[in-house]
C-alpha cells in the first residue's frame, strides 16, 4: 500500500469514527506512486427504454435489471454526487460518464441477445 493510500484510508476511518461520509475518487491503477486522483469526466444522463423488461417480455424484471448493473457496472460509484440509476415504468436512467453509458448499453445488448436465444431455444424444444 502506497503512502497515498495509507493516508486516504486513515483519513476516510477517521471520518467513519466521527459519523462522517464522503468519498475520495479513485487513484489511477497504473501509475503505483501517483497522488492525485483519477480525473472524472462529468456524467451524463441518458434514458434507455426497457420497456420489454417492464412488460415480461425479458426474465430479468427492472428491480433485477438496475441491480445487476449496480452489481456489474462501475461497482460502488453509483452512489457518488451526480451518480443515479433508476428504473420506472419501462424506462432506464443513468446518469454516469460516457464509459460506464456504454458499459449499461453492451449490456442491454447482451441481455436481449441472450434471452432472444433463450426463447428461440424454448421454440425449437416445443
Amino acid at each position: 500500500m502506497t503512502h497515498r493510500q495509507t493516508l486516504v484510508v486513515a483519513v476516510c476511518l477517521a471520518g467513519l469514527i466521527a459519523g462522517c461520509h464522503f468519498h475520495t475518487p479513485p487513484l489511477d491503477p497504473a501509475c503505483r506512486n501517483c497522488t492525485e486522483p483519477v480525473p472524472q469526466k462529468p456524467p451524463v444522463v441518458k434514458i434507455y427504454d426497457v420497456s420489454d423488461f417492464a412488460g415480461g417480455k425479458h426474465p430479468l424484471s427492472e428491480k433485477e435489471l438496475c441491480d445487476r448493473i449496480r452489481n456489474g457496472i462501475a461497482t460502488g460509484t453509483w452512489d457518488w454526487e451526480g451518480h443515479s440509476l433508476g428504473c420506472e415504468a419501462g424506462r432506464l436512467t443513468v446518469r454516469h460518464s460516457p464509459e460506464v453509458q456504454s458499459q449499461v448499453v453492451e449490456l442491454l445488448h447482451d441481455l436481449r441477445h441472450q434471452a432472444l436465444h433463450e426463447r428461440g431455444k424454448k421454440r425449437h424444444q416445443e
